[in-house]
């Protein structure tokens, strides 16, 4: 198996971990700079500037804000594994 196999599987395993997590109600502080990701495994996104609130609330809406905000494209940062 590659690197990058093993590195995708072992990914795989940490967010199954967490959605098991997320299913209990635990509370998960999941620090990325992949939009992608808070789209798919948050339920709330708060988006910092300088240390300071921007938005806080629905993801989508939060992603939006930071992309529009930023002129990001969201293709690549969609993907972004961390």
């Amino acid at each position: 198996m590659r690197s990058s196999q093993r590195d995708t599987a072992f990914q795989q395993k940490c967010f199954e971990r967490l959605e098991s997590f997320r299913r209990s109600g635990k509370t998960i502080l999941l620090v990325t700079h992949s939009l992608g990701q808070i789209l798919e495994h948050c339920d709330r996104a708060l988006y910092l500037d300088k240390g300071r609130v921007v938005a806080d609330g629905d993801p989508e809406q939060v992603v939006d804000l930071y992309t529009t905000a930023n002129a990001v494209e969201q293709p690549e940062l969609l993907n972004t594994p961390y």
